[in-house]
This record gives C-alpha cells, sequence and structure tokens, in this order.
C-alpha cells in the first residue's frame, strides 16, 4: 500500500511531465514564406494619394475601368519616379515594377474617368 507520501511525489511528477510536454512539444516553426506586404489603394476618378514607400523594388499592379488612364509617382520634393503609366486602351489590367529609391512619402496621382485599383506590392 502506497504511503501518503508516496502519493504526493507520484502527483507532483505527473504534473512536472505534463507541463514539460506541454512546452517542448508545443513550439513548432513556420514553414510558410513570410507573406509580401502590400498596400491596396482605389478610388474613383481623378484622386492624389499619399503613400509612405520603404526602399526597394516595388511592384505596383494596376487595374482600371474606362476610356483612359493617367497615373504618375512623386516623391516629396515633386520628383517623378520611374512609375507612369498612360494608357488610352480600355479595362488596363497589369503590372510594372518600379525602384524606390528613398524611403519616405510618395504620391500616387490618378487622373481617370472611372474606377480605378492599384495594389503595390514588396519584392
Amino acid at each position: 500500500m502506497l504511503t501518503r507520501k508516496y502519493n504526493i511525489r507520484f502527483i507532483i511528477f505527473l504534473l512536472c511531465s505534463s507541463l514539460f510536454c506541454l512546452i517542448f512539444f508545443q513550439y513548432k516553426p513556420s514553414l510558410k514564406p513570410a507573406e509580401p506586404k502590400k498596400t491596396n489603394l482605389y478610388g474613383v476618378k481623378d484622386k492624389t494619394v499619399e503613400v509612405d514607400l520603404e526602399k526597394g523594388d516595388k511592384k505596383f499592379c494596376i487595374s482600371y475601368e474606362g476610356t483612359e488612364m493617367d497615373l504618375d509617382l512623386t516623391d516629396n520634393s515633386g520628383k517623378r519616379c520611374e512609375l507612369a503609366v498612360n494608357n488610352w486602351f480600355e479595362d488596363y489590367p497589369g503590372e510594372k515594377i518600379t525602384e524606390i529609391k528613398n524611403s519616405g512619402k510618395y504620391y500616387l496621382d490618378v487622373k481617370a474617368p472611372g474606377f480605378w485599383q492599384v495594389i503595390i506590392i514588396e519584392n
């Protein structure tokens, strides 16, 4: 017959081993690659949107409805960046990769007669 002393030791052993198993087997490293950061900009008709961009390559996924679209990206000082879309065709779905040389505030100037959307993806 077990004594009270052995019962307490047995219960402590069970609790400690359960705690150890919970801690040890709970950690699982992430196997998925990190999702790229996305910024979704959209609007109707002409609009200038301020966006914070970090240095590096950015993919601009552009779509709009209408007959024409004019898109310019300028930095804080008003200097025009590489991104410029001047499309006279209807329903332009497309992508353009642009290098952002300095982190900071940028202005996306959109001129379109209908709905437009620009998704900026960090590469």
